[in-house]
């Protein structure tokens, strides 16, 4: 289904239990359209849905928007736009539309699928991860590492490359330095390409130091 962001956004705002189309007038809808610098919704060019997430190509073809109902994207998202890594997805604007619906607007980079090789990669990395988080203090992963730099410095068979090590201590250092506890979502569908780097590009199902959020300004009617 191709779901228009007004409809979209409607959907959000009434907790799932109106699909129509919110009008171009709809002050929400308008704020949204002036912060990301859209004249008009159909601007915004339908993506994809997830579980808890729309997302939208914008006219800036470089940008994506996503609006999403997981707090802890957006949240982590925040701590990201702020301190941005070569191998997490660069993040240009977060902000609350309305957080008692649980509701955040996320501005990010444009990425592309990933390579057939690289989907192999992250396959044998998530293989030793199981779902582990993602930091240096996780000892049961650290152990999992070693054993895996064991079997390769002995010439016996890993599940993984020395170069699938290096990739995921890249990940675990550049999500350690901002404080941010995330790898039960670490599937293949949450990273992204860009170039020839495997970004990690979905934050969601995540923990990360509180900073303020930025709220949507509305006009009064």
């Amino acid at each position: 289904m191709q779901w228009t962001f007004p409809r979209a956004l409607n959907m959000k705002l009434s907790d799932g239990e109106d699909s129509s189309e919110l009008s171009e007038d709809n002050p929400i809808l308008e704020a949204i359209l002036q912060r990301l610098g859209e004249r008009q919704s159909n601007n915004l060019k339908f993506l994809g849905v997830g579980g808890n997430a729309f997302a939208y190509w914008m006219s800036d073809k470089r940008k994506v928007f996503k609006i999403t109902g997981d707090k802890t994207d957006a949240y982590t998202s925040l701590v990201v736009s702020h301190n941005p890594s070569k191998y997490i997805i660069k993040v240009h604007d977060v902000f609350a539309i309305d957080e008692k619906k649980y509701i955040w607007g996320i501005v990010t980079e444009k990425l592309t699928p990933l390579t057939a090789e690289a989907k192999k990669s992250l396959k044998r990395i998530i293989s030793i991860c199981e779902a582990q988080s993602l930091t240096r203090t996780n000892r049961l992963l650290e152990a999992r590492i070693k054993y895996q730099e064991n079997l390769l410095l002995s010439g016996e068979k890993a599940q993984v490359t020395q170069e699938d090590l290096d990739l995921l201590q890249h990940y675990i250092n550049d999500l350690d330095a901002r404080g941010i506890r995330w790898g039960a979502d670490f599937y293949p569908d949450n990273v992204l390409m860009r170039r020839q780097t495997p970004v990690i590009s979905d934050l969601g199902v995540s923990s990360s130091p509180r900073m303020s959020m930025p709220k949507l300004q509305v006009s009064e009617t």
